[in-house]
């Protein structure tokens, strides 16, 4: 059996129910138990820090944050970023130009935060979302004027632009126009979003950059998740375990299939493997 001592725990469709908000007792009580038998656990999420659910940040020993798709990793213990790999202003430039023409409700991440145009932050009212989960994601954003000055600053780090919610008449035209820029890496988690991170940050990305922090391997690391933002790390790790409600490509990326986010997969998978 593998040493795994780094278990990286992708959150939406993974971790968390399909609420995105609770964090089922057995997952908990798994995650710890990892945690007391030495291994090392990284939230591996999409999702900018301050999105973190408290009940994430409650398990007892977590230390470790990759947000962002991997574009920033963070020591949650002394409050430090161990790591980041913002877009460059070049290529913010490009996607400035090539969207300028798009109505898109358009998320910035960065210091943490989720960025947003204040004159399009009414679009969310629009989206097709429970009222739980419409009010976490309005609670987290702070609507900024000025917002294509803002995100060029060089003292601003944009880690990830978030497309959410892209009306369906105008989805394949932006993936179209995505797919376009090379400089980038577009992935999704969600139906009818879009996730852009330069085109050499991925989790995986941030995971080597954690292992070799802690003076780890890729033969070292257990990594799960669920969807095409977590094909990265999968690939990367010693053992990729992908959900059962994964899409085919995700599972055909992993060595084990676990059972799905809302029957307990993440602790089916430590069970069988840590514990």
């Amino acid at each position: 059996m593998m040493d795994i001592k780094l278990l990286a725990l992708d959150m939406d469709g993974t971790t968390l129910k399909s609420d995105h908000r609770t964090l089922s007792g057995r997952n908990r009580a798994a995650i710890e138990a990892a945690i007391q038998k030495g291994v090392d656990v990284v939230i591996a999420t999409g999702r900018t820090r301050v999105r973190i659910p408290e009940q994430m940040l409650a398990i007892g020993g977590l230390r470790y944050a990759l947000t962002s798709n991997g574009a920033a990793v963070t020591d949650l213990t002394e409050d430090r970023v161990i790591y980041s790999n913002p877009l460059p202003k070049p290529v913010i430039q490009k996607l400035i130009d090539t969207f300028s023409d798009l109505r898109l409700y358009i998320e910035a991440y960065c210091r943490g935060y989720s960025y947003v145009d204040r004159s399009l932050a009414p679009l969310m009212a629009g989206f097709d979302i429970s009222p739980d989960r419409k009010a976490m994601l309005t609670a987290s954003e702070r609507p900024i004027d000025g917002f294509n000055a803002f995100i060029l600053r060089e003292d601003v780090d944009v880690e990830k632009f978030n497309f959410p919610f892209i009306p369906r008449e105008q989805l394949d035209e932006v993936w179209h126009r995505l797919r376009r820029i090379p400089e980038i890496m577009p992935t999704t988690s969600i139906k009818q979003n879009a996730e852009i991170n330069y085109v050499t940050s991925s989790k995986a990305d941030g995971l080597l950059h954690l292992c070799e922090h802690l003076g780890l391997t890729a033969e070292n690391v257990m990594a799960i998740g669920d969807a095409g933002n977590d094909l990265a790390m999968l690939r990367f790790a010693g053992i990729g375990v992908a959900m059962e409600n994964a899409p085919d490509d995700v599972k055909a990326a992993a060595n084990h299939v676990t059972g799905s986010n809302d029957l307990d997969g993440v602790a089916q998978a430590i069970e069988k493997f840590l514990l």
